[in-house]
């Protein structure tokens, strides 16, 4: 039986957040750009830029973390990712570690695989910790082969 060991909110960080975020920005940077409004403070053409700037290194941002997050699933045998469009099936010999990173607000789990898989040779997935830790009970073998614990 497959367990979900993926944080629930994946789905709003990887999708929602990110698409709302760029239309606001756009949307913001497209208006001062054609319209005669003129920032109280700053010239225009320096606020238009400016918000040009946040909007390209915002999706850089989003590209380089929260848009690489996977939903994870795991049974006895496999560990399964997916992308929300498309399932890959990980047997445990193919992964090397496992590894937790504590960032800000979220705790990010890191699976680093032997060789280079659909995804790359490795993934991040936000933990719902309660069934990580349950499946993880119930799978010690799991903790002593894959956890990395050099921490």
């Amino acid at each position: 039986m497959k367990t979900t060991v993926s944080s629930s909110g994946t789905l709003f960080w990887k999708f929602f957040f990110p698409s709302f975020w760029g239309v606001f920005f756009l949307t913001l940077t497209l208006g001062m750009i054609f319209t005669d409004v003129q920032p109280a403070t700053i010239p225009k053409n320096y606020f238009s830029a400016l918000l040009g700037i946040t909007l390209l290194l915002g999706i850089a941002l989003f590209a380089m973390t929260i848009l690489r997050l996977k939903r994870v699933e795991m049974d006895k045998d496999f560990v399964y990712v997916t992308n929300y469009f498309k399932w890959f099936r990980y047997p445990y010999h193919n992964v090397d570690r496992i590894k937790e990173s504590d960032f800000l607000l979220f705790k990010v789990i890191t699976i680093y695989f032997k060789e280079k898989g659909a995804f790359g040779k490795k993934i991040f997935f936000l933990a719902n910790h309660r069934k990580l830790n349950e499946f993880l009970q119930q799978h010690p073998d799991v903790v002593k082969t894959l956890f990395d614990t050099d921490e």
